[in-house]
């Protein structure tokens, strides 16, 4: 009604026209002509709706449990046979929940890696019959966002070695640089300009042509590709594996292998809006360096 008053007024028409067009009193019109002298109506806004609007209840409760955006678009495919995209599903959460503006450090192909842990849970273990608690490494190539998983059982210098090496393995080559955080597995003494990185560690990188650079103290923005690779896989893959009460740790393994090549790699990346397998197959793998003849530790 309030529009209607102010359209009729817009075109020149007085208080008793109006109220007799549309079939109300007088004093209601001269209340909505004096809001709208005053500036307190506004022509509306045509909000456009959203195939997920009947299920934002759904979704708020699928965020407050701690669900990506990936999972809920999953449990709304499988649920209600919803045909919509992953990325229709992730700009409207954004709108449930707006987050922090973010601006990405762009690294050449082939120049660098990132490396971290992150905790992973009790799985059980047969050989050692019982539940043991398990870390995920995790190495990103900087530029095309593929990545390498790997589920341990210990943050020891041999096996961040060894993950190392398997990553390399993975890749079919090494980056040029290693961007690791200040761990205590591959870092000494934390100084802000020249860490000492472990001997062991040091020796193995340069075996493959490579070389490490630790983040700088207070400066995580420095890591931000291996932290949201750490954060990625925990919201998905791991909560996944929890949803569907799988425990067995070689189990776990087996399908960490398949979602790492075929839905972790192989999706639309949310920064680079590139699918990181296809940047890394036609762009960055050809600018590895080449591994040696044999791996680190089969030296004589």
């Amino acid at each position: 009604m309030y529009y209607s008053v102010k359209a009729l007024l817009s075109i020149g028409k007085n208080v008793s026209q109006i109220a007799r067009e549309l079939k109300i009193d007088r004093k209601t019109v001269r209340k909505i002509k004096k809001k709208v002298e005053s500036g307190e109506i506004e022509t509306p806004t045509i909000k456009r709706k959203s195939i997920l609007d009947p299920y934002k209840d759904e979704i708020i409760e699928y965020l407050k449990s701690g669900l990506s955006a990936v999972l809920i678009h999953q449990k709304l495919k499988e649920k209600h046979s919803l045909n919509v995209s992953y990325s229709s599903v992730k700009r409207y959460i954004r709108k449930l929940k707006p987050g922090e503006p973010f601006i990405p450090l762009i690294s050449p192909p082939g120049q660098e890696a990132q490396v971290d842990f992150g905790y992973a849970g009790y799985f059980y273990n047969s050989r050692r019959k019982k539940k043991v608690k398990y870390w995920i490494f995790s190495m990103v190539l900087s530029y095309s966002r593929y990545r390498y998983y790997e589920l341990v059982d210990n943050q020891s210098i041999p096996t961040f070695i060894n993950c190392h090496i398997n990553a390399f393995e993975y890749f079919s080559g090494a980056p040029k640089a290693i961007k690791i955080d200040n761990l205590k597995s591959g870092v000494l003494h934390v100084n802000f300009y020249e860490p000492e990185i472990q001997h062991e560690y040091a020796r193995m990188l340069e075996y493959y042509n490579s070389s490490a650079v630790a983040c700088r103290v207070r400066k995580p923005n420095e890591k931000g590709k291996v932290e949201s690779s750490i954060k990625y896989i925990k919201n998905n893959f791991l909560k996944s594996i929890r949803a569907e009460g799988i425990e067995d740790i070689d189990t776990v393994k087996e399908k960490l292998l398949f979602w790492q090549d075929n839905i972790c790699n192989a999706k639309l990346h949310g920064t680079t809006r590139k699918i990181p397998k296809d940047e890394f197959l036609n762009v960055e793998k050809e600018k590895l360096n080449r591994l040696p003849d044999r791996r680190y530790g089969d030296i004589p």
